[in-house]
């Protein structure tokens, strides 16, 4: 794979994505959180990707998923705010 979506591919590369039958979950996409410190890089990038919502882990490209991750977190980041 080459361009933008590859720079994704390449962040997530050295972790193991879930299937139902390893994981036991409903969602295909959950990335397996490596047995390390629990500060590592890995283990929270893995809890942060598994705790997104399904349509941004799903997004088809790269710049989808920036649209759909920028939409999932800016009322995080602003509570009470109203557009």
């Amino acid at each position: 794979m080459h361009g933008p979506d590859h720079k994704l591919t390449e962040c997530v590369e050295d972790v193991a994505i879930c299937s139902d039958e390893d994981c036991g979950t409903s969602s295909s996409k959950d990335l397996l959180v490596p047995a390390v410190r629990r500060r590592a890089f890995l283990v929270t990038g893995a809890r942060t990707w598994n705790d997104l919502p399904v349509d941004v882990t799903s997004a088809p490209s790269l710049l989808t998923f920036r649209k759909r991750l920028k939409l999932h977190l800016f009322p995080l980041s602003h509570p009470g705010l109203v557009l």
